[in-house]
Formats: structure tokens, C-alpha cells, sequence
């Protein structure tokens, strides 16, 4: 209760961040068809995973969080959804089979890891052939260019700039 009066009224690098974020996330969501399951990679507190579940974006969800006292608090906000599984872990070595999302989401993740190659190699490989991917990477919150152009990704699946 007192968290979430403090994230309606304070502003924080986060609460910042999800206020310019999530309108795009959703604007991404609208544009695809319902998941049945939705991967987050690099998931934080698991805010982004909890809006995608409650606005119905996504039948499940699996959250992915390699920092120990951020999965702590994923836990304590997710802990108690049915619909979400959450895993302590690294995006380089995702513990899922291949093709296990229809999509794969991850923002303001991969420019924190060296390997980001990699990291993008494995939201790929966890992608259902016709999946989606949002990814999204640190830029100013005005609009890009790119606002709105979609992608076909190899395996006939699609990625949005949003």
C-alpha cells in the first residue's frame, strides 16, 4: 500500500522511467496478438511483467532477474501471481527449452551486459518461430524516427520500435 502511494506521487529514476516506458510497452502489446506465454528477460522488480499480466497482454508469464536483491523484490512484488514464474538467473544461459515464448521482452537490459550478442541470442532462441520481441535500449523519451516501424525477424516473427 505505502509502495504503491509512493510510486503514484514520488518520482524516482524508476517511477520516472515506467511513466515514459510502459505507454510504449503497450502501444507494442496492442500491436501483436495475446501471448500465451510472455518471457521477460532481465525483468527488475517485475513492474512491467505485472502490467503486461493485469492489462491481459499475456496468458503467463516467466520473469528472469540476475541480481539477487532485485529478484528479492520481483518476488515480493509477483511471488504471489499464479500466472508468473519466476527464475533467479543470467540472460546469457537462459534455463528454458528452445521456443518457449510466443514473446520475449527486455527493456533497458542488454546494455548492461558485455555480451549482449549473446543475450540477444538467447531471447531468440527462447522464441516460438512467428514469436515477437520488445526490446528496448536506453534514448531520449521523445519520439524516434523509427517510432511505429516494425520488423520481420528470421524465424517469421516480428520486432517493433516503439
Amino acid at each position: 500500500m505505502l509502495r504503491s502511494l509512493f510510486r503514484r506521487f514520488c518520482y524516482t529514476q524508476n517511477t520516472i522511467r515506467y511513466r515514459v516506458e510502459w505507454p510504449r510497452l503497450r502501444d507494442a502489446f496492442e500491436k501483436i496478438p495475446r501471448a500465451g506465454v510472455l518471457f521477460d528477460g532481465g525483468a527488475g522488480s517485475g513492474e512491467f511483467m505485472r502490467k503486461a499480466l493485469v492489462g491481459g497482454y499475456a496468458e503467463k508469464g516467466i520473469a528472469l532477474e540476475f541480481d539477487e536483491p532485485t529478484f528479492q523484490v520481483m518476488r515480493a512484488n509477483l511471488g504471489r501471481r499464479p500466472d508468473a514464474t519466476l527464475i533467479q538467473g543470467s540472460l546469457l544461459e537462459v534455463p528454458l527449452p528452445d521456443h518457449t515464448a510466443d514473446v520475449v521482452m527486455s527493456t533497458q537490459v542488454l546494455e548492461h551486459i558485455e555480451d549482449h550478442q549473446k543475450a540477444a541470442s538467447e531471447l531468440i532462441r527462447v522464441l516460438k518461430p512467428g514469436g515477437h520481441a520488445i526490446i528496448t535500449v536506453p534514448h531520449p523519451p521523445e519520439p524516434s524516427r523509427m517510432t511505429g516501424m516494425c520488423g520481420r525477424l528470421h524465424r517469421g516473427g516480428s520486432a517493433c520500435a516503439v
